[in-house]
């Protein structure tokens, strides 16, 4: 009875951990964006920025600009989000609503820029600003986070090839193709000493099978020499 009670008690101790787990908090990862992107397709200029565990809240600010490729150029603002998305405005006519929208996670820790319908005027430095002021309402002048992400995207008029990935994929082809060939190689040569190992082990046998009427004829020979010895 106390075994089953221990037991009970465990699997109580466990369904209380997995209710306590759940539901899991997904991970925020930083990662670098996509910076190439051809004509009249769509391009998401990733910009991501993980919260710490003291900033879980906040306000969030964003504003991305663009600066045209070239000399003498400015930076403009293109797209403004305030106060975690109450207010996005695009401030660019070169982006007009509907080629550009702000793809952004629900904690506003990715705040992503996407460009549909790309244009060769699209090339250029972009910047993702990020302004994060944490939530006291007892402090008058609360703590205030700053983030700067460049993205520096280039616009092709064709379709381009990545040498590294081309090169990455044939060399995957290739160990494919030759472990295939490794695989199908030993199979054979198993097989073939598996059959050698057989063919000898029957030749034994039958070595044995032929020397032993040998014997016996040996054996009634000498038998019967002795006979007509023993009545002579």
């Amino acid at each position: 009875m106390a075994a089953c009670c221990s037991g009970g008690g465990l699997i109580v101790a466990l369904a209380l951990c997995f209710v306590a787990a759940s539901p899991a908090e997904a991970v925020c990862v930083e990662v670098d964006s996509v910076d190439r992107v051809v004509v009249n397709d769509t391009i998401k200029l990733t910009c991501i920025s993980c919260r710490k565990r003291q900033e879980q809240d906040a306000f969030v600010d964003v504003t991305w600009t663009f600066q045209p490729k070239g000399e003498n150029t400015t930076a403009v603002d293109i797209l403004v989000m305030k106060r975690n998305g109450e207010n996005i405005k695009v401030m660019n006519p070169q982006f007009e609503i509907g080629r550009i929208r702000l793809a952004s996670s629900k904690d506003y820790q990715e705040v992503s820029l996407e460009i549909n319908d790309t244009k060769l005027d699209d090339m250029g430095t972009y910047r993702c600003h990020i302004y994060r002021i944490l939530v006291m309402p007892t402090v008058p002048y609360p703590p205030e986070f700053h983030l700067t992400k460049t993205i520096h995207l280039t616009v092709l008029p064709e379709p381009f090839m990545d040498v590294t990935a081309k090169v990455s994929e044939v060399m995957m082809y290739f160990m494919i193709v030759a472990s295939t060939v490794l695989l199908i190689f030993t199979l054979i040569t198993c097989y073939k000493q598996v059959k050698q190992a057989d063919i000898d082990k029957r030749n034994k046998v039958t070595d044995l099978l032929v020397i032993a009427p040998v014997n016996k004829e040996n054996c009634a020979t000498e038998q019967a020499e002795e006979e007509l010895k023993s009545s002579s």
